[in-house]
């Protein structure tokens, strides 16, 4: 920072009559080197001018073109000498008039000169002009007029001269060498010497010496030493130089004082400071008293005040605010205090100021004081004059909490500040997150179309951050919450977005608690998405993810005669026995080939095969007939009769214990027989339009024989033949026919969807519907069971919506055949008692068209009280009274599904002989109530019904009702109907399994009880097979529910029947609570299941629990041949809290006593059973984030310290007891480095433990410290893995860091002179402070080495070996201005330039 400024008292000149003596007192102010400085420093505070920049450069006079001031002029003395010019701002350009009077007269003094003078040029040219003396006019000869005239025509505007266009000029001042006639310059003034000889501007020289002194040092300067001798002259006088040239002068800076001044000269001064044309100099002589705070900006924004000028007030006030602490005699920590209270008073001004201009928007002229208030608080953020800290939580904070009209400008606030806000990971986290929130309320479905312009923007926006600072999305709870968000907004972009996004997942689940969990196999994968699929899956889509995931898949396509020549080349058929279960793969598909649609010698060659292995192809033939023969007795008249063997009669079979070949050909024939049926193909029906339709020949196909071919083809599996069946049935008109079919399809809806015919079928009948009731009245059946199955296909709104309107048509039609109120003719049938009752209420109802809700009422209670008496001697009668009310209902539905609802509720309370599974299915199939209806209300009585019999045998009536079959074959239902109440049931198990969990548990219960009745019960249910597929369904569609169902016998009971644990190394008797018998049987299907085993065997009783424990924790840590098993970690996941935490702390403590840093403690073996544990404990994980784990921690931080103690000989080479041999180091750095990554994976896992309130700041320190210093170490940089996991380990990890506990880190990193960009973004400290170009030199400090152990070297000579210290010296930023005072001093500036050894100079 030392200036270079010339200090010399004489400045030479080219031109001698220019030349003047110049020193630091007379040089004019204009001229003056500090108010140079003062002008440069308006921007830096500390710039100083430099000369080579002051001054631009002047052309060479070798190429400049020639004018006739160019000429050479004769005359004497030294400015004729035609030297270069010492120095450049000087002008190389003589005088106009002296040296051309000059040369006139005393052209001999220079013989050269004379030479090159023409004598014709002097006499063409003549003498030089003088400036003409003023005369006065004469007063008799003046015409008055003239004067008149002369006076309108004299101009106003004195004459100014103007400079020459080519003349150099300073930088930051005038022209050089340029000086107007004014008459009082010396160059004017002529004289006798000026005349003779010029004007010299060369000062006496002072006669101190009499003679030279060349012959006095010249005997030592022509010897060897002679050049020394010189250099120490030189030397010395440099020396001398800079003793006499520095700036000594104290700072004498102070801002500019404030005064009181009236209201009328307080706007006069702020309408100056708002005018740019006034310079700030002025101004600085004093500011006006009381302008502060709110009222500063406020003036600012209502005067407009230029930006600059608004933050040079605002530094001008905070200085005399802060020096106003230390004049009122407080000093230390006090001042710094006031200081820090002041400036933190000030930002609160600034944000209130800034939230009430962006809460005007919408207001007139909103846009223009937005604009200058977010200008303004941008530059007092950039200047440092904030609370950082502060400003930018409250920034943050308020994006958060703004509102739609307001949050386009917070935005534009935030990107503003956005490198400021992404330079350290505090703020950069949460910088990420308000995005990420404001982006998810903004992707609502309720905000659809509000936020259309905001979400690209902060999409836009996120995109940026993920590529520019990925290191700020690092954190697993809000990737968790967001990522789904965030694909689906910025997923679709190409680019290198989508490889962000997906190493980014990759990082946070590395750092995720049970992160082994997520990493799904291949296979894993199909059977989750499988399990997922639901009927409105996009199948092609479903199936490319399927062979995406699944490598070998070649083709989709099975070539039997290559497979059946593969059979023969390897073999297989030689020495095979018969079919078995169990038996090879690639035999078993021999037997299970379908044949129906074979080629002759592909059949035969199979039929061959088969009779090698002991089986023969003439037996399948003659099952198959024999079933054929079966299924056409069944039904008569649509079959050919098929050709029996030898005459013998047709055996019975059970078609769904048939093999495959036998099930498919039967399948084919039956559908056959239904094509034949039809004159045409369905695909030629599809393409005909309506009016073709309607003359097309129909299927000849009863109710009865459609019914039974359907469940003929159920029991044969074979659904898609089922579907072209229904493609020739939809030809038929009967709509009973066309109900029946529709209502297949709805049962059957997962599986048409999994073959992709459901659309196509959907489709057909809509056509047929519509065709038909052209014709046809409507009918109701056949038109909700087109809506119930519309509404589970996707993209079928608009025809839904078509037969909703169609049903409200039906209705109104309905109602306007009748006539007259019921309440007119209802008297007479509410007093009968006959037999007759129903047909007379029948006549009631179809004679009337509305009901009060009094009348309703009593017919309701009317038909229920003739449906229960008719249970006593008839069963007929069950389906006429549910008739009657199912008619009922469209008077006042609202009214009679409250009185449905009581009704139900009172049936299950009752303790009489009305049975729920045999009652409410004839409603539910007549239409009084629908299956969603009933469980609500078997729910809420359930819950408002107390624990004991009646509550028991609720939940055991509702089971049997919903998930057992024997309700299907009740006798009151006909087989539409049972059908019908059939896919009712399915659909609710399919779409919400979960809803029966309330029924399950005291069924379960009950199964322990001690009524016999009870227990029996109960005994039947759990062992039913249809209880069991609830339980499987609720195993694949919701595991989490289904862990809730207890853990009672009757739970452990049906699990045991499900999945049968045996074990031939464990006794029958230990299986109860030896958890290694679970991983015999446990498999990517079941794993659900045989975790809610392991969760009933940990839950029995206190005993068993703990030796189960105990067992599966030595199990995992030393057991090999159990502890390989790749289903530990997910089979472990679902373990109650306190045995999980148990087993992994025995496992935690097991890991930390095999951490060691010996050699060889990597080994294989070691290795993957520490692997192994690992992954137990990360999938244990610790939710319960509790004090017990805080040794833990502290033991890990002293393991990472051990770690960093052992790497550091590693890089350094020094000699160590801990280093080996140079053939084992590498060794030694792999197993350092492989147990640094355990104990990270080990910290990851109480991550929640570490963000507690009261964890101790010491060990958080201690973390963090050694963490550091392990990520820049220098033996670690090859291991990018084990980085990158130290990198986003401390990065997590730091959201724990205190205030206090952060600033401790930031001065021990510092004091290491520690500037790694990671860890300067970790901890939020900048990698080049702005302080740091300034510096104070102090004495060496003696405060202890504080570093923490196995850091001693690593980043250099410590503070007590160095001689010299060099701290930052503090900069007062409120101090930095321009144009402080009016008048600069030698050292007026805010930072003294002593401090510099500034010199000084003249221009």
């Amino acid at each position: 920072m030392t200036s270079d400024l010339v200090d010399s008292q004489w400045l030479p000149s080219a031109n001698a009559s220019y030349a003047r003596h110049s020193n630091l007192s007379t040089v004019s102010p204009g001229h003056h080197p500090f108010r140079l400085l003062g002008e440069s420093s308006r921007e830096t505070g500390v710039a100083f001018p430099n000369v080579d920049q002051a001054v631009e450069p002047i052309e060479p006079a070798s190429k400049r073109q020639k004018t006739e001031h160019d000429t050479p002029k004769l005359g004497s003395g030294p400015h004729f000498s035609s030297a270069v010019p010492q120095y450049p701002w000087l002008v190389d350009k003589p005088s106009h008039r002296s040296s051309e009077c000059s040369s006139t007269l005393d052209a001999s003094s220079n013989s050269k000169a004379a030479l090159k003078y023409r004598d014709t040029d002097l006499m063409r040219r003549g003498p030089p002009v003088l400036p003409q003396r003023p005369k006065k006019p004469s007063s008799r000869n003046v015409n008055k007029s003239k004067i008149v005239s002369t006076v309108a025509n004299v101009q106003t505007k004195p004459y100014v001269a103007e400079h020459p266009a080519p003349a150099p000029r300073f930088k930051y001042g005038g022209p050089a060498d340029f000086h107007p006639w004014t008459g009082h310059h010396s160059e004017d003034i002529l004289n006798e010497s000026t005349t003779k000889n010029g004007l010299y501007d060369k000062p006496q020289a002072i006669q101190n010496e009499s003679a030279t002194a060349r012959p006095a040092i010249w005997s030592s300067l022509k010897h060897k030493s002679g050049l020394p001798i010189l250099s120490s002259l030189l030397v010395l006088a440099l020396d001398q130089r800079q003793a006499h040239g520095t700036v000594a002068a104290s700072c004498t800076f102070k801002p500019p004082p404030r005064v009181t001044l009236t209201d009328t000269k307080r706007e006069a001064w702020l309408r100056d400071l708002a005018d740019p044309d006034i310079p700030l100099r002025r101004l600085s002589r004093t500011i006006p008293h009381g302008i502060r705070g709110k009222i500063l900006l406020d003036h600012c924004l209502g005067k407009m005040i230029p930006t600059t000028r608004a933050v040079w007030l605002a530094k001008c006030v905070g200085a005399n605010e802060i020096r106003a602490f230390k004049r009122k005699g407080a000093g230390g920590a006090f001042a710094i205090g006031g200081e820090a209270k002041w400036i933190k008073d000030w930002t609160a001004n600034v944000e209130q100021f800034l939230e009430i201009i962006i809460g005007r928007c919408g207001d007139v002229g909103w846009k223009t004081q937005v604009d200058y208030g977010l200008r303004l608080a941008f530059h007092l953020a950039s200047e440092r004059l904030l609370d950082q800290a502060h400003y930018r939580n409250w920034l943050i904070s308020s994006v958060r909490k703004s509102d739609l009209e307001t949050l386009s400008v917070w935005i534009l606030m935030l990107q503003m500040h956005r490198n400021d806000l992404l330079q350290e990971r505090q703020h950069g986290r949460h910088y990420v997150q308000v995005l990420l929130e404001q982006l998810h309320k903004a992707t609502e479905p309720v905000q659809e179309g509000i936020y259309t312009t905001i979400v690209p923007q902060l999409a836009g926006i996120l995109e940026t951050v993920i590529v520019s600072n990925p290191a700020c999305f690092v954190s697993p709870q809000m990737w968790d919450h967001y990522e789904t968000l965030l694909w689906r907004t910025l997923g679709d972009n190409a680019g290198n977005l989508t490889e962000s996004l997906d190493h980014l997942s990759r990082r946070n689940k590395g750092l995720r608690r049970q992160a082994s969990l997520h990493t799904m196999s291949p296979k894993q994968r199909i059977i989750h998405l499988l399990d997922m699929a639901f009927e409105d899956v996009d199948i092609a889509s479903l199936s490319d993810t399927c062979l995406a995931l699944v490598r070998d898949t070649d083709s989709v396509h099975l070539d039997v005669g290559k497979y059946l020549q593969w059979l023969m080349a390897k073999g297989c058929t030689n020495g095979a026995s018969a079919l078995s279960q169990h038996g090879r793969c690639d035999l078993r598909l021999l037997f299970e080939l379908p044949t129906y649609d074979l080629l002759p010698h592909i059949s035969n060659l199979r039929s061959i095969m088969l009779s090698k292995v002991g089986a023969s192809g003439e037996d399948e033939m003659k099952i198959i007939r024999s079933v054929q023969g079966s299924i056409a007795k069944q039904i008569p008249d649509f079959f050919p009769t098929p050709r029996t063997d030898d005459g013998l009669p047709s055996s019975e079979y059970a078609l769904m214990q048939l093999s495959i070949p036998i099930k498919t050909t039967v399948a084919q024939w039956i559908g056959q027989a239904v094509a034949s049926r039809s004159s045409q193909k369905p695909s030629d029906c599809n393409n005909q339009d309506e009016e073709q339709l309607e003359t097309s020949h129909l299927l000849m196909i009863t109710s009865h024989q459609f019914k039974a071919i359907r469940r003929v083809l159920e029991d044969l599996e074979d659904f898609a033949v089922l579907a072209d069946v229904l493609e020739f049935i939809l030809e038929s008109d009967d709509i009973t026919i066309l109900t029946s079919a529709c209502d297949t399809v709805c049962y059957h809806l997962s599986i048409f969807a999994a073959m992709g015919v459901l659309p196509n079928l959907f489709s057909s009948m809509i056509r047929r519907y519509k065709h038909i009731s052209k014709s046809t009245p409507a009918d109701q059946g056949l038109i909700e069971s087109l809506i119930d199955l519309g509404k589970c296909i996707p993209n079928t709104h608009q025809e839904v919506r078509l037969l909703r309107t169609q049903i409200r048509l039906h209705r109104r039609k309905a109602a306007a055949s009748a006539c007259s109120p019921i309440s007119d003719h209802m008297t007479e049938a509410l007093q009968s008692a006959e037999p007759t009752f129903p047909d007379e209420l029948d006549q009631v109802l179809a004679s009337g068209t509305s009901i009060d809700k009094q009348n309703l009422a009593q017919l309701f209670d009317k038909v229920v009280q003739g449906w229960e008496q008719s249970r006593g001697y008839s069963k007929e009668p069950d389906l006429v009274f549910p008739e009657l009310l199912s008619r009922l209902r469209p008077f006042d539905p609202d009214h009679f599904e409250v009185l449905m609802g009581s009704w139900i509720g009172r049936v299950l309370r009752s303790t009489t002989e009305l049975s729920t599974p045999v009652t409410l299915p004839i409603f539910i199939t007549s239409g009084c109530v629908t299956l969603d209806k009933v469980l609500r209300i078997a729910q809420d009585t359930l819950h408002d019904t107390k624990a004991g019999d009646r509550h028991t045998i609720i939940a055991m009536d509702v089971l049997e009702l919903v998930a057992t079959s024997k309700v299907l074959r009740h006798n009151s239902l006909s087989a539409s109907k049972s059908y019908r109440l059939r896919w009712q049931l399915v659909r609710i198990l399919r779409r919400d399994p979960a809803v029966m969990l309330p029924f399950l548990l005291p069924t379960f219960e009950a199964y322990s009880a001690a009524q016999a009745e009870f227990r029996n019960r109960a005994n039947t249910l759990i062992f039913n097979e249809d209880v069991q597929n609830l339980i499987k369904t609720l195993a694949v569609r919701d595991p989490q529910n289904l862990r809730s169902i207890g853990f009672s016998t009757g739970v452990a009971a049906i699990l045991d029947k499900i999945i049968p644990l045996q074990h031939s190394h464990i006794g029958a008797h230990e299986q109860s609570s030896d958890p290694r018998h679970i991983l015999c049987l446990v498999n990517l299907y079941n794993m659900p299941l045989c975790q809610l085993k392991l969760k009933i065997m940990f839950s029995t009783d206190a005993t068993a629990s703990g030796h189960a424990a105990s067992t599966l924790s030595g199990t995992v840590s030393s057991d090999a041949e159990f502890s390989s098993s790749d289903f530990w970690p997910e089979l472990v996941s679902a373990l109650p809290p306190e045995q999980g935490d148990y087993i992994r702390q025995c496992l935690e403590r097991d890991i930390l006593s095999r951490v060691s840093y010996g050699l060889g403690a990597s080994a294989p073996g070691i290795a993957a059973l520490i692997d192994r544990t690992l992954s137990v404990i990360e999938a244990i994980g610790a939710d319960n984030a509790c004090q017990t784990s805080f040794p833990l921690i502290s033991q890990m931080a002293e393991k990472f310290s051990h770690a960093l103690t052992m790497c550091r000989p590693l890089a350094t080479g020094l000699d160590s007891p801990c280093r080996g041999s140079s053939s084992e180091e590498p060794c030694i750095l792999r197993d350092t480095t492989y147990h640094i990554d355990i104990l990270l994976r080990l910290l990851n896992v109480h991550q929640p433990t570490v963000q507690l309130a009261n964890f101790p700041q010491s060990t958080l320190i201690q973390l963090h410290l050694s963490l550091t210093f392990l990520l820049i170490h220098p033996a670690l940089k090859t291991n990018t893995s084990v980085t990158s996991r130290l990198h986003d380990t401390l990065l997590v990890l730091s959201d724990s860091l205190s205030e206090e506990s952060r600033a401790n880190c930031i001065r021990t990193l510092r004091d290491y002179k520690i500037r790694d960009p990671r860890v300067c973004f970790v901890f939020g400290y900048s990698e080049h402070t702005d302080d740091e170009w300034l510096g104070a030199v102090t004495n060496p400090s003696t405060r202890s080495d504080s570093r923490p152990a196995g850091l001693a070297g690593l980043a250099g000579p410590s503070s007590d070996q160095m001689l010299r210290v060099m701290q930052p010296y503090p900069v007062r930023r409120w101090e930095m201005m321009q144009d402080a005072t009016p008048l600069m001093g030698v050292n007026d500036t805010s930072l003294s330039l002593t401090l510099f050894g500034a010199r000084k100079a003249v221009l």
